[in-house]
């Protein structure tokens, strides 16, 4: 299979972003035209789903992966289902904040991503997360996720932890994954993929 990777811009006040900072370690490495790469998609309710989407309409791909960064995380959060749902007092990055409001009306309450991680070898770098948030990160995942049930594609969300290059002062007394370690989890991770029927 054939995947297109996501990524996300800093946000928040930061200045760095653990999913933008491993995607650049990952592109540099050689997938045989497996693996390609978003450029970092805007934190914002109304921008990140529509530039992922004109990002999968220019390439041939049989799955899509979104990263995000969950600071609070201790490791990688293979994430198994979105709701339809937003409920966060944070403000994306063009100052927008949602609360109690469905991502798509008319929609079902969940959807479960179709990325079979029950599959994928026991690891301590990674666990199944039920849990995407209801900010930016689970609206795209429920976009996504939607978008892949109509299409016959696979997709899905992985939350990733701080990483130790990541020295904003915002983030000075959080867990922070060695990126060494975060990179080949994910190598692992994005081999699992392309191994799918």
């Amino acid at each position: 299979m054939k995947w297109l990777i996501s990524c996300f811009e800093p946000f928040n006040g930061a200045k760095t972003n653990s999913s933008q900072i491993v995607c650049e370690k990952l592109k540099a490495m050689s997938w045989d035209g497996q693996i390609q790469f978003t450029a970092p998609l805007p934190v914002t309710y109304s921008g990140s789903w529509p530039a992922l989407k004109q990002a999968i309409e220019k390439s041939e791909v049989d799955g899509v992966l979104a990263l995000g960064q969950a600071e609070s995380r201790s490791n990688l959060s293979l994430e198994c289902v979105a709701l339809n749902w937003l409920d966060s007092a944070t403000a994306d990055n063009r100052g927008e904040v949602i609360t109690c409001k469905p991502v798509l009306e008319g929609e079902p309450d969940v959807i479960w991503s179709n990325i079979p991680w029950s599959r994928i070898e026991a690891d301590k770098s990674w666990s199944r997360s039920y849990s995407a948030g209801t900010f930016v990160c689970n609206g795209l995942m429920y976009h996504l996720c939607h978008w892949a049930r109509s299409n016959g594609k696979q997709a899905g969300f992985l939350h990733l932890p701080l990483v130790d290059v990541q020295t904003d002062s915002v983030f000075e007394k959080s867990f922070k994954m060695p990126l060494d370690h975060a990179v080949q989890a994910m190598t692992k991770i994005l081999e699992f993929l392309v191994q799918q029927k």
